[in-house]
């Protein structure tokens, strides 16, 4: 039986609790199970972090073995366990790990700090000495230091011996053959990334939301202390509608803040703007599906799960044209320019337009179903490529 080594702490918290490699393990892992009486599953995790109940869950129903990674190095348990396959989604330099005779498979989820390195509105993110070399970097250097290590990065794993690694899109796929034009690419299969498709009951004053987001219509926005989700700049572009129009009775709903003080600089109508912590799913799910609209001006996606939440509730999205987004999001969603704060602020009083609200809301829905059959279609296939002991020439996209 062949023995797969699943590293599990990509699905445990990483700066932040829930992140994108976050959920893409989780997804991975959980359809992986149901394999389990087909493949020897053993599982790296990390005691000292937090591990979803639902992860526990499976290993305990599964009696899968677990390895705690705590106190030794990812080499060690791969070189101790010796498996047919090790299995990380986050290709980091601790992760990494070539051992003879073991088959080594990642994921390349994206490359942004390639072509996004800096944006002025990095500066009011920016917290200790390391952004600050960033910024030195990517002001005086034009992103010499952060391109090298990308590329450094990226060498780890592409085109080593007995390593194959897939993406999450046609985007990182061909912006990897962009760099690395010596590789071929039939050799890299795309899987969309999968995501849980659940519906989640609408939010009720129970879920301890403040009465603001409850009773108002509002605009949704996430990851927000994110500089390269660009969260700022849509933000001061619908705080210049709210000035220009009064009457608007509209609130801005913002996660993933740990300060709201870049926030609150910029803005001439603070009072219409509501700031949270990260959130659960549950409850972030709850604020997609009751939000007016989603605002996802992102510099730099290699999939990009959020945009299809809100779809999946029919709720349009005001989306950056760029990236991966255009591949995910087709023709469902106004696109903006992501740098350009009047044309964000044009498509917010557009989406404001009740003719043109509908027309978005209507393909949507549409557009989330094709792509959650796609993501649904290519975890099953993605799986099979873990557990199958063939190489990756079928699986040609």
């Amino acid at each position: 039986m062949k023995t797969i080594l699943f590293d599990l702490t990509v699905a445990q918290p990483l700066g932040s609790k829930f992140h994108g490699a976050g959920a893409y393990t989780e997804s991975v892992f959980l359809a992986l199970c149901k394999k389990a009486d087909q493949v020897n599953l053993i599982c790296i995790y990390n005691s000292c972090k937090y591990l979803n109940p639902l992860i526990k869950e499976n290993c305990e129903r599964f009696n899968l073995k677990m390895q705690d990674v705590k106190g030794t190095s990812f080499y060690y348990i791969v070189k101790k366990i010796s498996p047919d396959v090790y299995f990380t989604a986050l290709p980091s330099e601790d992760r990494i790990v070539h051992v003879e005779n073991v088959r080594l498979i990642t994921v390349c989820h994206d490359i942004r700090n390639i072509d996004c390195h800096f944006d002025p509105f990095y500066y009011e993110f920016a917290q200790n000495w390391k952004d600050w070399v960033f910024i030195f970097d990517s002001i005086f250097l034009r992103g010499m230091i952060a391109r090298k290590n990308t590329l450094s990065n990226l060498n780890m794993f592409i085109g080593q011996k007995n390593t194959d690694f897939i993406t999450v899109s046609r985007h990182t796929k061909y912006h990897v053959l962009s760099l690395f034009p010596y590789l071929n690419q039939k050799k890299i299969p795309v899987f969309y990334s999968p995501m849980h498709h659940k519906n989640k009951p609408k939010i009720t004053k129970d879920d301890c939301l403040p009465e603001s987001i409850i009773k108002n219509k509002y605009f949704l926005m996430d990851s927000g202390w994110r500089w390269m989700k660009n969260n700022l700049r849509a933000a001061i572009a619908i705080d210049q509608v709210f000035s220009e129009n009064q009457n608007l009775d509209f609130k801005v709903v913002i996660t993933g803040i740990k300060s709201s003080k870049p926030y609150l600089s910029k803005l001439k109508n603070k009072n219409k703007f509501i700031f949270l912590d990260y959130v659960d799913d549950f409850i972030m799910n709850n604020l997609h599906e009751n939000a007016y609209c989603f605002v996802y001006p992102s510099l730099a996606e290699g999939f990009g799960y959020s945009p299809l939440k809100s779809m999946m509730y029919e709720v349009p999205v005001i989306a950056s044209s760029i990236s991966s987004i255009p591949e995910v999001c087709g023709d469902a969603v106004l696109y903006t320019n992501p740098k350009s704060i009047t044309e964000i602020k044009n498509r917010v009083l557009q989406i404001l337009n009740p003719k043109i609200y509908k027309e978005i809301k209507i393909k949507c829905l549409k557009r989330y179903n094709d792509i959650a059959q796609k993501q649904k279609n290519d975890l099953k296939e993605f799986i099979n490529y873990l557990v199958s002991n063939n190489d990756n020439s079928h699986l040609n996209k």
